[in-house]
């Protein structure tokens, strides 16, 4: 189980609206002397996005379940900043790169599940 995970991203605000179309609801947060930045709890996992100032992240994979690949993709066509990277034949899961070279697996939710 993941705790946290922490993305540095070149354009906050736009990373927030990126990740928000797919369901995930941030608030601003900023500790002490750092950043100001915005978080995400979700199933007990936190995910964080940092501006990155100078630092050039290595880009990484995750996956995130979603209640619909098919609405993802059509509410996703509308922002800029994203590559399909591939595709289940079954349409159950978008292979997508976000705004700075992330590769996310959009993975639909079983109904049962």
């Amino acid at each position: 189980m993941i705790a946290h995970l922490v993305l540095r991203v070149a354009d906050i605000e736009r990373s927030r609206l990126f990740y928000g179309v797919l369901g995930l609801e941030f608030v601003a947060e900023k500790h002490a002397a750092g950043p100001r930045h915005y978080a995400c709890e979700k199933s007990g996992t936190v995910l964080e996005l940092y501006p990155r100032g100078d630092r050039v992240p290595a880009p990484i994979r995750f996956g995130l379940y979603v209640e619909s690949v098919r609405l993802a993709e059509t509410e996703l066509g509308e922002l800029h900043g994203h590559a399909i990277v591939g595709r289940d034949p079954d349409a159950q899961t978008l292979t997508i790169s976000d705004p700075d070279g992330n590769t996310l697996d959009l993975i639909e939710r079983a109904q049962n599940g």
